[in-house]
């Protein structure tokens, strides 16, 4: 798996760098081929826990908490 994601952000680099013919094709052939592996990984391994909404309430209270408990520490 990882010699194949590596493969993909290699050839997406080379790829956009020789497309867009300046720095920025590397900067988008290397969020191209990020996003490539993130799906290929995801094919690959089916177990994996899908994105879903049904417990956001859960994730936006603890991100809350966190939030404050780390303003405080900095204001401390």
């Amino acid at each position: 798996l990882r010699v194949a994601q590596k493969a993909i952000i290699v050839a997406c680099v080379i790829g956009g760098a020789y497309t867009m013919r300046n720095y920025w094709g590397l900067v988008w052939g290397g969020m191209l081929g990020t996003a490539l592996s993130v799906a290929i990984s995801y094919a690959m391994f089916p177990y994996r826990p899908r994105l879903t909404l049904s417990r956001y309430r859960d994730f936006i209270g603890f991100s809350f908490w966190t939030m404050l408990l780390s303003f405080a520490t900095y204001v401390a």
